[in-house]
């Protein structure tokens, strides 16, 4: 029945299916505590309850099960210790218990007694104190995985008594003290990659790459929108200049002799501080280029302050 959607509490009467040999429980959405009746499925080889929202505290009826091979109690949100009444199933092959919120130490008498363990999983838990070195009783352990938990001391060198162990796992705890020298002789062991290491303080390669390519584009983009209004300014310059010069109004020296019969006395209103002041009146000049309307008013008004001056 794993791998489905089923919901509540596991009723108290399992107890009494006493012929049961394997429990799948698993990927479900079960909640509520391990009830105790659990204790009476004696003939049970496999029991896996994981990927669940179990509480509480794992019952110490589970020692009854002395046939248990496979345990799975993994993905859920047990409390408490391990019970070390778990220390009678001897034909334990594969206990997971990772991924809870499990407490307290683990007994020596607990691990001793797997002696044909091959997978103990009691990682991401609250675990403390030291690692029992009785683990070596554990001659065909393979897999081990003991990380992110608190436990503290020294590695047991033991450790390298387990001449089948494979996986080792006892990243992100307290241990203190060197590496056991015994490990050594340990052929073919899987150590975790150095990908969990604890954050230092500043900035990472990968977030200085960030930065770095987020600044280049940032100073593209201005540079560019700089161009553009750099050139969107020269051109309005060039238009304005190019108007300029259309209003202004060019007259050829030629022209100017004949409009003013070759700069003749007749033409003259008067003298200025810079020499005679003249206008020349006998040539048309195109309207386009000018109003010759403005340029009269403009002279005659020049004419009239002259005379007055000379008056």
């Amino acid at each position: 029945m794993g791998g489905n959607q089923i919901s509540g509490s596991i009723p108290q009467g399992i107890g009494n299916i006493y012929k049961l040999t394997d429990v799948y429980l698993g990927a479900n959405l079960l909640t509520g505590k391990l009830p105790v009746s659990i204790g009476q499925l004696q003939n049970l080889g496999q029991f896996d309850l994981s990927l669940n929202n179990l509480t509480g505290e794992i019952p110490s009826s589970i020692g009854n099960l002395s046939r248990l091979v496979y345990l799975y109690l993994n993905c859920n949100n047990f409390q408490g210790m391990i019970p070390l009444t778990l220390r009678e199933c001897k034909d334990m092959e594969e206990l997971d218990l990772s991924l809870n919120k499990l407490g307290g130490t683990v007994p020596d008498q607990l691990v001793a007694a797997f002696q044909s363990l091959i997978t103990l999983n009691l990682s991401h838990n609250s675990l403390n104190g030291s690692f029992p070195s009785d683990i070596s009783h554990s001659k065909n352990l393979v897999e081990l995985y003991v990380d992110n938990n608190n436990f503290s001391g020294e590695i047991p060198e033991q450790l390298g008594e387990i001449s089948e162990l494979k996986i080792l796992h006892m990243q992100e705890n307290n241990f203190q003290g060197s590496i056991p020298r015994a490990l050594g002789s340990l052929r073919g062991t899987e150590l975790p990659k150095c990908t969990t290491m604890k954050k230092r303080n500043g900035l990472s390669m990968k977030s200085v790459v960030v930065i770095v390519i987020s600044l280049l584009i940032v100073s593209v983009l201005v540079a560019f929108i700089a161009i553009l209004c750099w050139r969107k300014q020269s051109q309005k310059d060039t238009i304005a200049l190019s108007l300029q010069r259309d209003s202004l109004f060019q007259v050829s020296y030629n022209e100017l002799v004949e409009a003013t019969n070759g700069f003749s006395a007749l033409n003259f209103l008067g003298q200025g501080s810079f020499g005679n002041v003249g206008v020349a009146c006998s040539v048309e000049v195109p309207v386009e280029r000018m109003k010759i309307e403005d340029v009269v008013a403009e002279l005659l008004a020049i004419k009239a302050r002259l005379l007055i001056w000379n008056s």
